[in-house]
């Protein structure tokens, strides 16, 4: 019984489980990671969270974030994308409490319908697959 007991302790005290962030694309700077555990699909649309992470250490005293996590909707039929919320961090892989959080606006931010950044592109791409 106290065998028991102790084993439910270590998994109180060990929080929420980590995401099991999978790599989709690097440049120089940035290396950008989603979330599988967080696809929502509706219809057309899916929902799916996305780890920026910085490369390098951000210059003190400046407002870049170290990582940053944005909700990304992407609605597969018409082939667009919109950012719903963000979150930054101050360290690596989202590390940390968040340094700055926004729910966007009411319904979220506009559609990008022509995704052209790499992430967003990338993004579109692995949750509607294709290229």
């Amino acid at each position: 019984m106290r065998a028991l007991v102790a084993v439910a302790l270590i998994f109180i005290a060990g929080g929420t489980v980590a995401a099991e962030w999978v790599l989709i694309g690097r440049t120089g700077t940035v290396d950008q990671y989603v979330d599988p555990g967080t696809i929502a699909k509706s219809g057309s649309t899916v929902k799916i969270w996305v780890l920026s992470n910085n490369k390098r250490e951000p210059i003190a005293d400046s407002f870049d974030p170290w990582s940053s996590k944005i909700q990304w909707e992407v609605d597969c039929g018409a082939g667009r994308i919109r950012a719903l919320s963000n979150e930054s961090y101050a360290r690596p892989m989202g590390g940390g409490p968040p340094v700055f959080a926004s729910a966007g606006p009411p319904g979220g931010y506009p559609w990008l319908s022509a995704p052209s950044a790499a992430v967003t592109e990338a993004v579109r791409i692995y949750t509607c697959g294709g290229s």
